[in-house]
């Protein structure tokens, strides 16, 4: 009679366990779930980097100097105090008087109301104020006061000169004067004779320097 050895210890749920794992591992493996998809919003801003070569090419910022220096503006003129009508009424009695060619004083007063205060410049170098003698005619006295930023600095001449002069600005500082004259035997109504003077304010020297001609004759 054969000898029959008993199988080794092995339980019903062992054998049913082993038969779990062979069905297990004989199923497909599932694939990994798609990545899920990122939404950009328009509020986003994306910005695109610059390759090394496109940085080193831009110029660099201009930086300020710092030894510049701001230009500079010219100075602005001295100005007086503008004179009014009453000033120049009293001005009529600091002003030498009228002369004629030899120096002698004649008896006739300068006239405020009549005189040419347009050309009065209180900011200039020069300015001028044209005076008549009372009741004055086209060839009557006239004198001219001169003035520095609106200060009374004379006449511009020590006599007096019939005929209205002519002045013209030539700068801030300079003055062109015609003095009219008779030639010889000519009437007032033909006078043609002229005599061209200049005067101009020297800063330096605190007057004023004339240079140029007056009408021949008289005594100055």
């Amino acid at each position: 009679m054969a000898t029959r050895y008993p199988l080794p210890g092995i339980s019903l749920c062992a054998v049913i366990a082993l038969g779990l794992c062979s069905c297990s591992s004989s199923q497909p493996t599932a694939e990994p779930s798609a990545t899920p998809t990122v939404t950009v919003t328009a509020t986003e801003t994306v910005k695109a980097t610059e390759s090394p070569e496109a940085q080193s090419s831009q110029a660099p910022a201009a930086t300020p100097s710092l030894t510049s220096k701001p230009s500079k503006t010219s100075a602005e003129p001295a100005c007086g105090t503008a004179l009014g009508d009453s000033d120049f009424e009293v001005l009529t009695r600091k002003m030498p008087p009228a002369r004629d060619s030899s120096g002698t004083v004649m008896g006739w007063e300068w006239d405020a109301d009549y005189a040419d205060t347009a050309t009065y410049d209180p900011c200039a170098a020069l300015s001028w104020v044209t005076y008549p003698i009372e009741g004055a005619t086209g060839s009557s006295p006239f004198i001219i006061a001169l003035f520095h930023e609106g200060k009374y600095i004379g006449v511009a001449t020590r006599v007096t000169f019939g005929f209205f002069p002519k002045v013209q600005r030539i700068n801030d500082s300079t003055l062109k004067v015609t003095y009219t004259y008779n030639r010889g035997a000519e009437s007032n109504a033909d006078a043609s004779g002229r005599a061209v003077s200049t005067y101009s304010w020297d800063s330096g020297a605190g007057k004023v320097v004339h240079k140029g001609n007056f009408p021949p004759g008289y005594n100055y």
